[in-house]
């Protein structure tokens, strides 16, 4: 049943090609995040001090706070919210450029559980929509006009991500959403689902797929495949079904997933 995900779509028509034009007109109206410096500018920018390079770190217990570790500074650099974040999940190596001081912060002391992570996001998901036109049209003169921080030993300077070195993108294990799509869903109808993973750490996923009637209250595996200045969730596709959620098989397979236990 897997590969009926696999199967091309028929040809769009005229009336669906007109569509997806101007929904992409409409796209390049509103990105919520900036675009990844060329990899020759992050390279050069490394190497001059500008850019530090370090593996991306989600906080546990708070999805919106990350950490890189440079070995240039010796240190910790803080990445707060979404818009700083990029794009960029748990493992990926990235490059960070150090934000004005004005604009640090501390290290939020609070723990983020699940519904609260959701509403967080949601709530971020729509101010960045609202604010996107206006974001855009300052994403160049914020970029160029600012230049290398320095930062004092024992400063732990807060950044944003603007490149990606190398992804760590790998399979996810979770579950969709209730309410996004599952119920009442034709068969063999072609739907667009909200995956979420069971690693808190990471986003959640959009799939397309035909099987969604089968994926209610399964554990199901979902590999991401990219994520669009545009979007405010990545885009993936549905893999496999691990089984029943609650099912002690599939929920030990889910675990051992989520710390890369073979």
């Amino acid at each position: 049943p897997e590969l009926l995900d696999i199967i091309n779509e028929s040809p769009a028509t005229e009336a669906q090609q007109q569509q997806q034009q101007q929904q992409q007109q409409q796209d390049k109206k509103k990105m919520l995040f900036d675009e990844f410096k060329p990899m020759s500018v992050l390279l050069q920018g490394v190497k001059g001090g500008l850019y530090h390079q370090g593996i991306f770190h989600v906080r546990r217990n708070n999805c919106l706070e990350a950490s890189v570790v440079s070995r240039s500074l010796g240190g910790e650099i803080l990445i707060h919210g979404r818009e700083n974040m990029n794009r960029v999940v748990e493992g990926d190596v990235v490059v960070v450029q150090i934000l004005p001081r004005a604009q640090w912060k501390n290290e939020l002391a609070m723990i983020v559980d699940n519904d609260e992570q959701a509403r967080l996001a949601e709530e971020l998901i729509d101010k960045e929509e609202q604010s996107a036109q206006t974001s855009s049209s300052n994403e160049d003169n914020s970029s160029s006009s600012s230049g290398a921080v320095t930062v004092q030993k024992g400063e732990v300077p807060s950044g944003k991500v603007v490149g990606v070195l190398k992804r760590a993108w790998k399979p996810l294990c979770g579950s969709v959403e209730v309410g996004s799509g599952v119920a009442g869903a034709a068969v063999g109808s072609l739907q667009a689902l909200v995956f979420r993973p069971v690693d808190k750490r990471m986003p959640r996923v959009r799939i397309r797929t035909r099987q969604g009637a089968a994926l209610a209250n399964k554990r199901v595996v979902v590999v991401m495949d990219s994520w669009e200045r545009h979007a405010a969730l990545p885009s993936g596709h549905f893999v496999r079904v691990l089984g029943a959620v609650g099912d002690k098989e599939s929920e030990t397979e889910a675990i051992l997933m989520e710390h890369d236990i073979p």
